[in-house]
């Protein structure tokens, strides 16, 4: 014997379901492109920062050397946060923390001759979509 008066609905019906499912389909195709954009704009953030303060570290290297330019790993060891570090060759630093655009892997910053940065403007990266920021 059904005991349930007319009208009344335990649950959902399968179009309602469906039709809530589309919704979020449609929001979250919506979103997750902007927070991948937001992600990029925040590796280029840190990456803009960080050359600046490397570009800030040059000064400090070049006043401690009392005049003579800095290389490459006497300007990484001026920067603490983030922690670098001169590639051997003396072509780049990389910096703890500091990713690529791509979310992938360190971003390198170069200079131009490893055994003395001649200027901050010398210091460079290269990002992947960005093309280079001095």
């Amino acid at each position: 014997m059904n005991t349930m008066k007319a009208g009344a609905q335990k649950g959902f019906t399968l179009v309602e379901l469906i039709v809530v499912i589309v919704i979020l389909g449609i929001l979250s195709a919506v979103a997750i492109p902007k927070f991948t954009n937001a992600s990029k704009g925040a590796y280029e953030g840190v990456q803009d920062a960080t050359l600046a303060a490397l570009k800030s570290a040059w000064s400090v290297a070049y006043a401690t050397n009392k005049g003579r330019l800095p290389t490459t790993a006497e300007l990484a060891a001026q920067m603490q946060d983030p922690a670098c570090a001169a590639a051997t060759d003396g072509l780049s630093i990389t910096c703890t923390g500091v990713t690529k655009n791509d979310g992938t892997g360190q971003a390198t910053f170069t200079v131009a001759n490893p055994t003395a940065v001649a200027s901050p403007a010398d210091i460079t990266i290269t990002s992947i979509g960005r093309g280079n920021a001095s």
